[in-house]
């Protein structure tokens, strides 16, 4: 699939001791905007810290969309006028410090050897808009920025610009000069042009013109372990924005997984091509069937594990495959949201939506076995 990426040391590998990142809005879709499926289409290792915006998912729901793709989660409070949060999802590291300075729209993150501020930033382009995201730049961010030892890194959704090739039209009235100003002073670099050449647009809507909102900025000392930086597309009318740093992070022992029975995944047998193989399989199995044998014994020594058998290595099967697919459409996805062709975008979007629902379901309760 084509995406936006480079490596800052003309490396293909990332080392083991990295910091990688993932952000992305999630403009208020169920199941997080098909998370999992842009998740599979990483160009590196997947990420230490997911960081989502506009997140409508809440309590049990959001705790099981995290476990479900290995995370734990920390989600802000919502805003008062908004059920939108700031969430995080994030790998089992040296427990991060989680702070919430201005919930929904700005987060802190702790770590020993970085902080990184969470944002996502007012949107819209009225007076009362802009002057609310600039206030969030100019008393919020740069209240933070002045009290930390070191510079953090900025990520998220900034709903501005800060260069001309970052938008489509109406640059003026998109420009935040309060942000241009705390890149200036404190010597923040703008992760993705430092590698790429612009225009590379994160933000596609019909009707409007599309932009870079979705950024990293890194300070100085950061600057030399930028690894790679890239946009994959998604179900969001964003892109996620994909970061990795050569930053060595302590890693936790992780509790070993419970010993749990195996369950089948019946959407397996909406695949059309399941009953002729499972027909097949069986056919071969009862003919192998001693005379005599009681049924019960014979089912549970050898008739039940093959089923096991077969189900487990048909749906890493199905699992390939749709993975493949998947990769196809968001591709496609992502060269229909360059040429403007909505239509398309449009399709491409409900295909995709129906891949992250059965993957879900797959998720959910998937044909498994612990050991």
């Amino acid at each position: 699939m084509k995406m936006e990426t480079a490596t800052n040391n003309g490396e293909a590998a990332t080392p083991a001791a990295s910091l990688t990142t993932l952000s992305l809005n999630t403009a208020k879709l169920p199941n997080l905007g098909g998370l999992a499926l842009t998740l599979g289409q990483l160009p590196g290792p997947q990420p230490t810290f997911i960081f989502l915006q506009e997140v409508t998912v809440t309590g049990e729901r959001l705790t099981a969309a995290a476990r479900r793709l290995g995370y734990l989660v920390h989600s802000s409070p919502s805003p008062p006028d908004s059920n939108r949060k700031l969430v995080t999802f994030y790998k089992s590291i040296t427990p991060p410090i989680f702070a919430d300075p201005v919930p929904g729209f700005l987060q802190q993150i702790t770590l020993p050897s970085v902080t990184i501020l969470h944002l996502h930033a007012p949107s819209g382009l009225s007076y009362a808009q802009k002057q609310a995201r600039e206030n969030l730049f100019a008393t919020n961010v740069s209240a933070l920025l002045s009290s930390l030892p070191s510079p953090p890194i900025l990520v998220g959704d900034f709903n501005c610009v800060l260069l001309p090739p970052d938008t489509q039209a109406n640059f003026p009235a998109k420009r935040s000069p309060q942000l241009a100003q705390l890149v200036e002073v404190y010597r923040l670099t703008d992760a993705f042009p430092h590698l790429h050449a612009l225009p590379s647009f994160t933000f596609h809507r019909r009707s409007s013109a599309s932009s870079r909102l979705d950024r990293a900025y890194l300070p100085p000392a950061l600057v030399p372990a930028l690894l790679s930086v890239a946009h994959v597309p998604s179900l969001s009318d964003h892109h996620a924005l994909y970061l990795s740093l050569s930053l060595a992070l302590t890693a936790v022992q992780p509790t070993p997984p419970p010993i749990s029975y195996w369950k089948l995944n019946t959407a397996l047998l909406q695949e059309d091509d399941f009953m002729p193989a499972f027909t097949a399989m069986w056919t071969r199995l009862a003919a192998a069937r001693v005379p005599g044998t009681c049924p019960a014994l014979w089912w549970e020594e050898t008739a039940k594990p093959a089923c096991r058998s077969f189900c487990i290595a048909f749906s890493r099967m199905v699992a390939h495959r749709r993975r493949e697919t998947a990769a196809f459409l968001l591709s496609a996805l992502n060269i229909a949201l360059q040429d403007g062709d909505w239509p398309s975008v449009t399709a491409l979007r409900a295909r995709l939506a129906d891949f992250a629902a059965y993957r879900l379901a797959g998720r959910g309760v998937r044909s498994r076995v612990r050991r």
